[in-house]
């Protein structure tokens, strides 16, 4: 039952429990104060913060893939060399630097000759007509890569694409909407 009620939390539920749980640890029921009872509960309530400060912060775009430092890592022959603990931290922290960031960033237009979205991800696109004069236009879509003998565009069913009538120039992630809710 536990399982059910957290799939079905919202992130403003959970931020409620969290604040709600904080202000607890925070109270010493002993004397009334608004002080933590002991340490346990100080740390308690400062990890709780922290909790809360990351989900009030939401998408960060400094996220990294976990796979991508993995294979820098192992793809590095020196790194068996390196046997001072403090050498491989600051080399493992520049690995992490200047990783590509994985967290979609939203309402910015990134150019398709310079990266493309993540596999499945809902976009925008702005499309250059190939045929004639017209100004470029935006549709949305999903982008999932095709094999090349699909008929399909990897921008999904878009006929003037799939006729060669068209070039998508420019993508940009799109927030996707919470579905509908019937007010109580």
């Amino acid at each position: 039952m536990a399982i059910k009620s957290m799939n079905t939390m919202t992130n403003e539920k959970a931020l409620e429990r969290l604040k709600m749980d904080r202000d607890l640890c925070n109270f010493n029921p002993m004397t009334g104060e608004e002080e933590p009872m002991n340490e346990d509960c100080r740390e308690m309530a400062d990890a709780l913060d922290v909790a809360i400060k990351f989900l009030e912060q939401g998408f960060c775009e400094d996220a990294v893939s976990r796979e991508y430092i993995l294979d820098k890592i192992h793809s590095e022959n020196d790194m068996e060399k390196i046997e001072n603990s403090n050498l491989f931290a600051l080399h493992y922290a520049n690995l992490v630097k200047n990783a590509p960031s994985i967290t979609p960033t939203f309402n910015k237009w990134h150019l398709v000759k310079d990266e493309l979205p993540n596999k499945c991800s809902y976009v925008n696109i702005t499309c250059r007509s190939l045929i004639d004069t017209r100004p470029d236009w935006v549709v949305e879509t999903c982008y999932v890569p095709q094999y090349p003998s699909s008929p399909y565009s990897d921008w999904g069913n878009i006929p003037m694409l799939n006729d060669g009538e068209c070039e998508v120039i420019a993508w940009m992630y799109r927030n996707i909407p919470e579905p509908y809710k019937p007010e109580r």
